[in-house]
């Protein structure tokens, strides 16, 4: 049976200059290349940080 873990991060690692979301996404890596193991990460991003890919108000 392989265990599976979900990491989740209230930011990405591309993103930000915290250590937080460097160590999820580190985590992750090194889970799913011990074997056994299915992870995955989860992260947010925000208009702030992506603004071309910001929902567009009609009439702004």
């Amino acid at each position: 049976m392989t265990l599976q873990v979900l990491q989740i991060a209230h930011d990405h690692p591309a993103h930000t200059s915290g250590g937080t979301e460097f160590l999820a996404h580190d985590l992750t890596a090194a889970l799913n290349a011990a074997g056994g193991v299915r992870a995955r990460f989860l992260a947010a991003t925000t208009s702030l940080q992506r603004p071309d890919d910001a929902p567009r108000i009609a009439g702004h």
